[in-house]
């Protein structure tokens, strides 16, 4: 693909990618609500979670400019949308893994952890960086009941 045609299809894209950061959130919230109860949301969440959709201009240059292995550079690249879930403490990570991870959410969305700052942490003991978990959420199964209708075959970070 060249810029042209990725531009292109990112702008078709682009309502896809809001549809599924909204639902991915909803379901967290919904579960987290459950979780952390009868703590409210918004003590617990120090930020609000707000999507991110990848800018065109990065879009492109990651695509095609920055010597990535990819076979295919517009269905590789996965994080076309952030979403990003600020707490205070980092006990309140377990939490989010948990219901990511969680066999109940297994219908509803495949992961994958590309980033964990316990591992990072085992490997660097004496560096001081920034702590985060990062997922790879994609749909486990088309999702009509959305609109836009959701397919399988591309994903949305979602890190706490």
């Amino acid at each position: 693909m060249n810029e042209q045609e990725i531009l292109a299809r990112w702008e078709a894209d682009k309502p896809l990618y809001r549809a599924w950061a909204k639902l991915i959130d909803q379901e967290i919230e919904r579960r987290l609500v459950s979780a952390i109860a009868p703590t409210p949301l918004d003590y617990f969440l120090k930020v609000p979670m707000v999507p991110r959709l990848k800018g065109d201009t990065s879009l492109i240059d990651k695509a095609l400019y920055r010597s990535k292995p990819y076979k295919n550079p517009y269905e590789d690249i996965t994080d076309k949308v952030g979403m990003r879930y600020v707490v205070l403490l980092t006990t309140h990570i377990n939490t989010f893994c948990s219901i990511i991870e969680s066999r109940e959410c297994e219908a509803f969305w495949s992961w994958s952890k590309d980033k964990d700052y316990e591992e990072e942490r085992l490997a660097k003991p004496l560096e001081f960086s920034y702590q985060s978990v990062h997922y790879v959420v994609g749909p486990a199964k088309f999702t009509a009941t959305s609109n836009p209708a959701i397919h399988s075959g591309f994903c949305a970070p979602a890190w706490p």
